[in-house]
């Protein structure tokens, strides 16, 4: 009921083609992936919703008061939690937020934000849907495991000027569904 709820509430803020990709790319993973995000919300709860059963999400959220709305739905659903590895990473207090607006991409007092636990490095997946997202990308093209994980950066279209200084040190990036640009860290996906 509070899922339900909160999706009416909080609909997630994405074109359904994105939704339906991400939700596509999940399901073709192993029975054993992990996905990571930056920036929490209804996307969360349906990525979990997606996932099997071993699948395991960690979800990353600068916000505090965002991360009192969406945790407490998923702690209430039995099914959703034990796949969800949950972390607020507020940034320290030289860091203004506002959304929509290029300060949000500002990297300063955002480093645990960026890494807050070394395991994500490990994931199949990377959505960069919350801040500094440029940054984030960054971590994913370095730090990242796997030999090409799959990477989106959420609202590229819309940003891109915000993004291309990054963007621009991947080999590949090819714009898919409405907004989202799907990142290589090596020629082909």
């Amino acid at each position: 009921m509070l899922i339900e709820t909160f999706q009416k509430e909080h609909p997630i803020q994405m074109e359904q083609d994105e939704i339906d990709l991400i939700s596509r790319t999940i399901k073709k993973q192993s029975s054993s992936s992990l996905m990571v995000e930056w920036g929490s919300g209804a996307s969360t709860i349906k990525w979990l919703q997606e996932m099997d059963d071993d699948q395991r999400l960690i979800s990353i959220e600068h916000s505090k008061q965002w991360y009192s709305l969406v945790e407490p739905v998923i702690a209430s659903s039995g099914v959703l939690a034990p796949k969800l590895r949950y972390y607020l990473c507020e940034p320290n207090g030289y860091w203004k937020h506002g959304y929509g607006y290029p300060a949000e991409e500002n990297p300063m007092g955002l480093d645990r934000y960026f890494c807050p636990d070394d395991k994500i490095f490990d994931a199949d997946i990377f959505l960069i849907d919350g801040i500094a997202r440029g940054v984030c990308a960054l971590m994913v093209l370095y730090r990242s495991r796997k030999p090409n994980p799959i990477i989106f950066i959420h609202d590229w279209h819309r940003r891109q000027p915000w993004y291309s200084w990054a963007v621009q040190f991947f080999p590949k990036a090819e714009r898919v569904g409405a907004t989202l640009v799907q990142l290589s860290k090596y020629q082909q996906f």
